[in-house]
């Protein structure tokens, strides 16, 4: 009786690995004299480069329980793109010329498919050519599907019609994708909601010329509890290009038509939480002073509930002060919720749930 062998992708780079290393010492030494990139043997190549992102994974099912999201990809992300300019700014990377994360910037997602599991038929959705996609999200009736087109200097919204795969753009003005990363449906597939770059924005913070920039660097006396970090702000300017590169505008957009509805004015918002009707929004803000000492994840953060018209409801639903470490000064954690924990909103969108110890 024959047997089938089985090899692993891990058994086929051990394999790989012990073929280079029985490469002919003549030949190491010619590779390594050569002052380019230099290539591994074939046996590696074959193994690194396998299409494996060809693979597909039937999970993200619709609403409406049809249709499967397929993710494309265009295999490892590409030199070019990791060598595109950016900040890092409190251990937080941005794409100052896309206005994003920097991970948007470098992904490998170039579109999406949909496989209709009943006829067992593909669509593939329409994406513009020269643009990367990403964070795709269904409308809540199952008919839409909503992403991230991410072009070389700006974040667009598309609206794709699932029958057919076409698409259309939604946002005119680009969207900020520096700290919050995601669009939000309402629960009737109407309307969705976003944070747009401000009017007036004006350009990006410079130095003046001729004068020196002053490097921070902080410590206190004693133990330190923090850990090292890389990338923290070390300048004013520093500073001004995170809150540069944070302030957004929240936007309320009808799908239909594209009429954009403005909710309070520009700041530095950190997350934004829809209740399901587009009604009320939990709105997190990034507070100053900032820190030379943790990065921006530590530093303080207001939370409030609004209505649609940007008008405070509850003044303070979670506040929290920087945070560096040690006890007291201006260290602290979350005050104005007492006991409450994991708030959240009901799911017919008239009111609020959370945890309370008794």
């Amino acid at each position: 009786m024959k047997h089938a062998t089985r090899i692993s992708v891990s058994g086929l780079v051990l394999l790989a690995l012990l073929a280079a290393a029985v490469m002919p010492l003549y030949a190491q030494r010619v590779v390594l004299s050569e002052e380019s990139y230099a290539k591994p043997p074939q046996e590696i190549m074959d193994v690194v480069l396998a299409p494996r992102h060809n693979n597909a994974t039937l999970s993200n099912l619709s609403p409406d329980g049809v249709h499967y999201l397929i993710t494309k990809r265009s295999g490892l992300t590409q030199i070019s793109d990791m060598a595109k300019p950016f900040y890092n700014l409190g251990e937080t990377e941005y794409d100052p010329k896309g206005n994003r994360s920097r991970r948007f910037t470098t992904t490998p997602t170039v579109g999406f498919e949909l496989f209709n599991w009943k006829d067992q038929t593909t669509t593939v959705i329409e994406v513009p050519d020269d643009a990367k996609v990403s964070s795709a999200s269904w409308s809540p009736d199952g008919s839409k599907l909503a992403f991230f087109a991410h072009f070389d200097d700006a974040t667009h919204i598309y609206i794709a019609n699932v029958s057919n795969g076409r698409s259309e753009k939604m946002t005119n003005t680009a969207v900020l994708a520096t700290q919050i990363t995601s669009f939000q449906w309402t629960s009737d597939s109407e309307k969705i909601l976003t944070v747009l770059l401000p009017d007036n924005r004006g350009s990006e913070p410079g130095i003046e010329e001729g004068i020196a920039q002053m490097r921070v660097r902080m410590t206190r006396s004693g133990e330190t509890p923090t850990r090292t970090y890389r990338f923290l702000l070390q300048t004013p300017h520093d500073e001004d290009l995170l809150e540069y590169y944070s302030t957004g505008q929240i936007a309320l957009i009808d799908v239909d038509n594209g009429r954009v509805q403005k909710i309070g004015e520009p700041d530095l918002y950190r997350s934004i939480n829809m209740a399901p009707k587009g009604d009320y929004f939990r709105v997190t803000t990034m507070l100053r002073p900032f820190s030379y000492i943790v990065p921006q994840n530590s530093f303080g953060t207001y939370e409030r509930m609004w209505d649609i018209n940007g008008n405070v409801v509850i003044d303070t639903l979670n506040y929290r002060a920087l945070r560096e470490g040690g006890g007291g000064g201006r260290g602290g954690g979350a005050q104005g919720n007492g006991d409450k924990r994991s708030l959240g909103w009901a799911f017919d969108g008239n009111g609020m749930t959370y945890l309370q110890q008794e």
